[in-house]
C-alpha cells in the first residue's frame, strides 16, 4: 500500500503543479488582453478627439468661407442682372 499511496501523492502533486502552471498561463493571457484593451481604448479616445477637432475646424472654416464669400455672391448676382453689351463691328 505504501507504493500505491506514494503514487497517488506524487500524482496529486504533479496535477497540482500542472494546475498552477495553467493558472499562471491563463492569468498572463488575461493580463495581456487587459493591457491590449486599455491601449485600444486610449487609441479610440485619441481618434474621437481628433475627429471632434477636425469637425470643429471644418465648421469654423465653412463659417469663415460663408462670411467671405457673401460679397462675391452679391457681385456675381449684380453682374448677372447687367445687360450684355454686344458690339457689332
Amino acid at each position: 500500500m505504501d507504493m500505491e499511496q506514494n503514487y497517488v501523492t506524487v500524482t496529486r502533486c504533479i496535477f497540482g503543479v500542472r494546475q498552477e502552471e495553467l493558472a499562471a498561463a491563463n492569468l498572463a493571457k488575461f493580463r495581456k488582453a487587459q493591457h491590449d484593451l486599455e491601449q485600444a481604448e486610449e487609441r479610440a479616445e485619441a481618434a474621437e478627439n481628433a475627429t471632434a477637432r477636425m469637425r470643429t475646424t471644418s465648421r469654423n472654416s465653412v463659417s469663415a468661407s460663408r462670411v467671405t464669400s457673401r460679397p462675391r455672391v452679391a457681385v456675381i448676382e449684380q453682374l448677372k442682372m447687367r445687360p450684355i453689351a454686344t458690339h457689332v463691328a
